[in-house]
Formats: C-alpha cells, sequence, structure tokens
C-alpha cells in the first residue's frame, strides 16, 4: 500500500497481482486473504479508473466474504456502497438502489442507528433515487 500512497498505482497493482497469484496457488479459493487482496485491489483499480476491474475485485471479495456466511459483514456493505454509487453512474438505478437496500440491512444488523453517518447517506441516496431521475447524486448534490 506504500506504491499506491506515492501514486505508483501501477506498480502497487503489479505487487497486488503476484501476490494474488501466490494465494490462489497456494491457498484455497474462499480464503480470507484472497478477499482482503480482492478488496484491496478493488480500492486501487478505481483510484486508477478502471471501473470494470474494481466492480470485479469487489464482486469477488463480497463472493468470498458471504460464502463464509456471516450475512452481516462491514466489509460486504462498504463494498455495496461503492458498487451502487459506480451502478448509478452508470445509469443502473435498479442495480444501484438493490446494492444501497442490501448495504443499509447490513449496516442496520449491525446496530447502526439513524444517526450513523453511512445509514444516513444510504436513506439519503436511495430515497432521492426513488424520487428522481438520474444525476450524480454521490458527488454530493
Amino acid at each position: 500500500r506504500t506504491k499506491d500512497r506515492l501514486g505508483e498505482y501501477a506498480e502497487s497493482m503489479n505487487f497486488f497481482e503476484e501476490a494474488l497469484a501466490l494465494y490462489e496457488h497456494s491457498l484455497d479459493h474462499d480464503d480470507d486473504r484472497i478477499a482482503s487482496l480482492q478488496y484491496e485491489m478493488g480500492v486501487l483499480a478505481f483510484q486508477m479508473g478502471e471501473r470494470d476491474r474494481g466492480e470485479e475485485c469487489f464482486r469477488h471479495f463480497i463472493r468470498i466474504r458471504k460464502s463464509k456466511g456471516s450475512s452481516m459483514d462491514e466489509g460486504v456493505a462498504n463494498a455495496l456502497f461503492v458498487l451502487g454509487s459506480l451502478h448509478w453512474a452508470t445509469k443502473k438505478r435498479d442495480l444501484a438502489q438493490d446494492c444501497w437496500h442490501e448495504a443499509l440491512e447490513i449496516f442496520k444488523g449491525l446496530g447502526r442507528t439513524d444517526d450513523d453517518p453511512y445509514v444516513k447517506s444510504l436513506k439519503d441516496k436511495i430515497h432521492r433515487a426513488q424520487r428522481r431521475p438520474i444525476t450524480r447524486i454521490f458527488r454530493g448534490s
């Protein structure tokens, strides 16, 4: 992560890809370490402007974490929050709302209250998505 903090995203991604190849060769494909690496690679891909790759990494992360049987996973909720915003930006309203609703359910299941910033934001995004045409609500409008 030091390299990506210095703006050396491509080099960081190369290191992540090498680590992923090693993990996939030596670990179970549903290992939490692979999930964590997929999440980090997704974040980095988004920072690099690679939406499709970021989405794919987040989907792998979500699949692995859900396969572990935990329906209340804050990391999954965070990934769904981001994916919802991505879907909204690409005019996939239904997918966006599905992601945001699932993220909201998880956060509430974890005991977050209505005054929690994530809960407030999700409720606001869902409400605005239901009442108006697609705009860039995830960018602070």
